[in-house]
């Protein structure tokens, strides 16, 4: 019995593992470093979020900074904000932030 959990389990394991994950990115396209918001959603409809703040040299790329989130650009009175899920590129270009896919 217990060979047989422990070889459901292994099963289980590899199906995660193999399962591809999607996640944001976000590209600093301007040419100037931009300190960026990320409010990571906490539940699965942005109720409850984690602030976090990454700072992006231009030409850089963060990956994989959350699953959802919102992403925003700019002081808190003009802030610029998009919504990003799964595997969307956040871009930020001309001191604007937007989606790319």
């Amino acid at each position: 019995m217990s060979k047989f959990l422990l070889g459901f389990a292994l099963a289980g394991a590899i199906a995660l593992a193999s399962t591809p994950s999607f996640a944001v990115d976000v590209r600093n396209d301007d040419d100037d470093t931009h300190l960026v918001t990320l409010s990571i959603w906490k539940d699965g409809n942005a109720n409850l979020t984690v602030d976090t703040i990454i700072e992006l040299a231009p030409g850089e790329t963060a990956k994989s900074v959350c699953n959802a989130c919102f992403v925003a650009v700019g002081g808190e009175e003009e802030a610029d904000i998009v919504t990003a899920r799964n595997d969307q590129l956040v871009v930020i270009m001309k001191g604007a932030i937007f989606q790319e896919n």
